[in-house]
């Protein structure tokens, strides 16, 4: 979602209720903006899925400007196999593996009961 304050950086687990089966969410936890310099940014988002970044590279690589300061935020769902008692196994997460279809490795769907942590990257600029 291109707008503002979508995601809250301060309380990602609230949106935990909303992964049923979803992958990730990609918003922004602060401001993003619109003017021409950002025109791009929708095409740039989908030219990095397709070239094989994973979506969460994707939306935030994308949405970066030269000018503005935009506020990217993915959050994912994640299995209880990739937590290691605090010390996630990023190189396996839904965060750091999953695709777009046909582009990459895409992480299976997560069941509501195999739900096990949220993961969660954002970045400025």
């Amino acid at each position: 979602m291109y707008a503002c304050e979508t995601l809250n950086l301060s309380s990602p687990l609230d949106y935990w209720d909303i992964f049923q089966r979803l992958h990730k969410i990609c918003g922004a936890y602060d401001l993003m903006w619109d003017g021409w310099t950002v025109d791009e940014c929708g095409e740039d988002t989908g030219n990095n899925m397709t070239n094989g970044n994973t979506v969460a590279e994707s939306w935030i690589d994308g949405v970066s400007d030269w000018w503005f300061d935009n506020h990217p935020m993915v959050i994912a769902a994640e299995r209880a196999d990739t937590w290691h008692s605090g010390n996630p196994d990023w190189g396996n997460t839904t965060m750091y593996c999953d695709h777009l279809w046909g582009h990459g490795t895409t992480v299976s769907d997560i069941s509501p009961s195999d739900k096990y942590w949220l993961s969660w990257r954002w970045s400025e600029g």
